[in-house]
């Protein structure tokens, strides 16, 4: 009976680090994503808004009248740029992303190291499940503080993660 609780409990714990190391991919992946697009974001906004006072500028001494709709064009869009940024906040979607990514890490460093303990014998199973369930109390409060992730990223992450295992396990049976 205790190989059958042991290799139950082993194999959750298996699963559940799986699945906190998927959110924490995940998490992180959210994050580069939305620093790149406050980056793209900010550049932009920044090379209209320099390319269109030029041409504002260039207008006013040459007097060409072609340049005005340009100068209209770019500032429109130089406005728009920073108005996207400025609503869409991706620098603090970043920061919820990555402090969701670190509270999954911390999590999977639990699961995984109650994993390790679960062999000891001087542990009963009453006591792993106290643990695992302090654990799970964690996760809840991992995962509602966490923001969503958008579900094309969490299967790229899960492919990229079974690709990896997949590759790892052949290593092992070819040694």
């Amino acid at each position: 009976m205790t190989d059958a609780f042991e290799k139950d409990f082993k194999d959750f714990l298996e699963n559940l680090e799986l699945r906190c190391t998927r959110a924490r991919d995940s998490q992180f992946e959210c994050a580069g994503n939305w620093d790149k697009a406050n980056r793209r974001l900010g550049l932009l906004a920044v090379v209209f808004g320099v390319v269109g006072g030029g041409s504002a500028a260039g207008s006013a001494t040459l007097g060409t009248s072609w340049s005005i709709p340009l100068v209209a064009v770019l500032s429109t869009m130089a406005g728009m740029l920073a108005a996207a940024n400025t609503f869409l906040k991706p620098s603090d979607r970043e920061k919820a992303h990555k402090q969701a990514g670190d509270g999954w890490s911390s999590l999977r460093d639990r699961v995984k190291k109650l994993g390790e303990l679960d062999c000891c014998p001087t542990r009963t199973h009453e006591s792993l499940l106290e643990d695992l369930d302090k654990l799970l109390e964690e996760k809840r409060k991992v995962t509602e503080s966490s923001p969503v992730i958008p579900t094309r990223i969490y299967n790229k992450v899960a492919r990229r993660l079974d690709k990896e295992k997949r590759k790892a396990e052949a290593r092992v049976r070819a040694a």
